[in-house]
């Protein structure tokens, strides 16, 4: 049966595990120029296992976030064929994205095949490779958990400059009277002395600024070079 993906995709970054060996889905370098593939490999987060989904008609596109050469760099298959090596190029493919309802997990489909994206054996050593595979309902190898990422790029945004805010509260004003009689022999004198106060608080917020924190991204497992 098919169920469509119902987890809101587009648009969002999320690092992806195989549900069976628990290793993400990495953007590996070959050591060929411009040669990059899929690879599992542990979980770490950072940049080359960062996915962004694009919708693109009724599939989504997968972007990696590493900033490799050349890029922006899109997960695809050298063929549409079975056991064909998922690698990454310059050229966007569509991905066919759907969920299993039993686990919670994305298969990953070549459009209009049974082909998905298979970990090798379901292995957990760094380094194994992902290929296109026929579905087989029972292999948790082919099953995708999605992890929401924030975007790498508002995490490291620093400050736009000093926020000042300032609020002001007034209260209402005290009255107090002092009556003093004084009397002679003719007069009775009266003094009235009338003290109004009034209490104004001013509170001011200014946003602390913070040093630009400047960090080498260093990209474990395999290297997005």
């Amino acid at each position: 049966m098919y169920h469509p993906a119902v987890y809101p995709l587009a648009g969002r970054v999320f690092c992806l595990t195989n549900l069976r060996s628990g290793t993400a889905l990495d953007l590996a370098y070959t050591g060929k120029p411009g040669d990059f593939r899929m690879e599992g490999h542990i979980l770490h987060m950072e940049a080359n296992q960062q996915w962004r989904f694009i919708e693109s008609g009724k599939g989504y596109v997968i972007q990696s976030l590493s900033t490799a050469p050349n890029g922006p760099w899109y997960v695809t298959a050298r063929t549409s064929t079975e056991g064909s090596e998922v690698i990454a190029t310059p050229f966007p493919a569509t991905w066919d994205i759907q969920l299993d309802k039993s686990t919670g997990a994305y298969r990953i489909f070549w459009p209009t095949t049974d082909l998905v994206l298979d970990l090798h054996d379901g292995r957990a050593e760094p380094g194994t490779r992902i290929h296109l595979i026929t579905k087989k309902r029972d292999l948790m190898c082919q099953l995708w958990k999605l992890i929401p990422q924030e975007s790498p790029h508002a995490q490291n945004m620093p400050p736009a400059g000093p926020i000042e805010h300032t609020s002001q509260s007034d209260s209402q004003p005290m009255v107090s009277e002092t009556v003093l009689v004084s009397e002679d022999r003719d007069f009775v004198t009266t003094y009235r002395t009338r003290t109004t106060t009034t209490t104004v608080t001013t509170i001011t917020k200014r946003a602390r600024i913070w040093s630009d924190l400047s960090s080498s991204e260093t990209d474990g497992g395999s290297t997005a070079e």
